[in-house]
């Protein structure tokens, strides 16, 4: 993607990483982020504990990031010492093991001086495996995230359109206020987001009671800030790991930190809202029956009280057949079954 930027602006930018243990992949990941082609950015980087060896590659890499090293608090407390100590207009939030392609602090600074107004710009993103294999998918946001499918892509939740300053590369930031429409579930990649530090003031701190779900929680609060931002172009390269957090191993307990962050939203927003409250309680009963479809047989009992409590708020038909199924059947028969359904879809 060749962009050119008639004003890139000199606005300073701090990228975050929260840095845990991430020895193999965050060179890679600094590199791509010392590459960026707007004239100020500074990169502070938070090592949350590590007990690798990434402490000694970031030493590596001397006055050219700033360093905080602290115990491990986790990564929403990373991520809050990370915003305290950086000094930019800008915040632009960034994983240790993803890739951000050279434009794109430059691409988001030219959305936000074309609509000022808006309180977060993120984009699409690609995935990839290893970097020797290259990108397995150039566009991933609508196979990643369910809801932005559900709502039918960036036509419908970005329904405005404005020209920035560079080349048809990515020729205009798209734009909407999506507060409710993130209640069907996120669509906002973080490790794409860029906002302002005034919106970070404003909207308050990572919740550091979240272990996984933290960013989503905090998008949310920013949304009722106002108007988000969408680049509809690749700018980050998001690798993908058994490892990770958004793994399937976490899915359930993510899904049970979304009936919090839906309690603290209807709390704020509810009650003066009938239909709001009426699409949390539809949200909290998908969580809910997601959430016992992943522990499934594992934990038996513990996912049949989830089921039920999801019932409680609505029944979603489809979900809850395949969470009865994961709970009744054995492993080795869901296999099977999956078999039998790939080898008739073929």
């Amino acid at each position: 993607m060749n962009v050119v930027h008639a004003n890139a602006g000199s606005e300073l930018v701090s990228i975050i990483i929260a840095a845990y243990n991430c020895e193999a992949f965050i060179g890679a990941a600094l590199e791509t982020c010392l590459r960026q082609t707007h004239p100020k950015v500074e990169v502070v980087v938070v090592n949350d504990g590590s007990k690798d060896g990434t402490g000694e590659i970031l030493k590596r890499y001397g006055g050219r990031i700033r360093v905080i090293e602290q115990k491990n608090g986790g990564l929403a407390n990373a991520r809050n010492t990370g915003v305290r100590e950086a000094r930019g207009e800008y915040i632009a939030w960034m994983d240790a093991d993803d890739l951000v392609h050279p434009e794109k602090v430059a691409t988001q600074v030219a959305a936000f001086r074309a609509r000022p107004d808006l309180v977060l710009v993120s984009s699409d993103f690609s995935a990839f495996r290893s970097e020797e294999e290259g990108d397995y998918e150039a566009s991933h946001i609508r196979s990643y995230y369910d809801a932005y499918r559900r709502l039918g892509g960036h036509e419908s939740i970005y329904p405005m359109r404005t020209p920035v300053d560079y080349t048809a590369a990515a020729p205009a930031v798209l734009s909407g206020d999506v507060a409710d429409q993130l209640l069907y579930g996120n669509f906002v990649h973080p490790p794409t987001v860029m906002t302002t530090r005034a919106a970070m003031i404003k909207a308050g701190a990572f919740d550091e009671s979240l272990r996984y779900s933290s960013d989503y929680d905090l998008i949310l609060r920013l949304a009722r800030l106002g108007p988000f931002g969408f680049i509809d172009t690749p700018l980050l390269r998001y690798r993908r790991t058994p490892q990770q957090m958004s793994g399937s191993t976490s899915y359930g307990h993510m899904q049970l930190e979304t009936l919090r962050i839906l309690d603290k939203v209807a709390a704020a927003h509810a009650a003066a809202n009938p239909g709001l409250d009426r699409l949390i309680k539809r949200r909290k009963s998908e969580s809910l029956v997601s959430a016992a479809s992943t522990l499934g047989a594992k934990e038996r009992r513990k996912a049949i009280s989830l089921l039920v409590d999801g019932w409680r708020f609505g029944l979603p038909i489809k979900q809850s057949a395949v969470a009865l199924a994961r709970i009744a059947l054995p492993t080795p028969v869901q296999k099977f079954m999956r078999t039998i359904v790939r080898g008739h879809s073929v």
